[in-house]
């Protein structure tokens, strides 16, 4: 498998998400997993499943764009859409989805964790398509 394409104009959540901002490190964009960084004033950066700090901290899930400075609202409980296209990046109902060992930000199916990544599940894809319920449990190692 691998990471999620998510489409950040299409990224979205309903009357029961619960969401929070904070003030982003880097440049972010919709559908990026972000954490509040100890070593940064907990600002907003970038989570990967190779760093043991970053998933300790996972925040939630960009629902904007922000910049260096800029204050970012995420999702941190409750039903996120999170479109994706492109071939073998679409959302399997039932399966779990973690913070990326791959990409910084980004979101990958637990089956893409390899020995010695730091597992963060974020939740689990809903019967809708596209829809990821979000339950952060952050790090474990794999």
């Amino acid at each position: 498998m691998s990471d999620l394409n998510i489409t950040g104009s299409g990224v979205l959540v309903t009357s029961t998400t619960v969401t929070a901002k904070g003030v982003a490190a880097v440049d972010i964009t919709p559908g990026q997993v972000v954490y509040a960084d100890p070593a940064a004033n907990n600002l907003l950066n970038l989570a990967q499943a190779t760093d043991q700090v970053q998933t300790a901290n996972v925040v939630g899930i960009a629902l904007g764009s922000a910049g260096p400075n800029q204050v970012l609202t995420y999702a941190i409980s409750g039903p996120v859409t999170l479109p994706t296209s492109g071939g073998g990046t679409t959302m399997v109902s039932g399966d779990a989805y973690v913070v990326s060992p791959a990409t910084a930000g980004g979101i990958a199916p637990s089956d893409d964790l390899e020995s010695g990544n730091y597992v963060t599940l974020l939740g689990f894809a809903d019967a809708d398509a596209g829809t990821l319920t979000l339950a952060i449990i952050p790090a474990a190692t794999r």
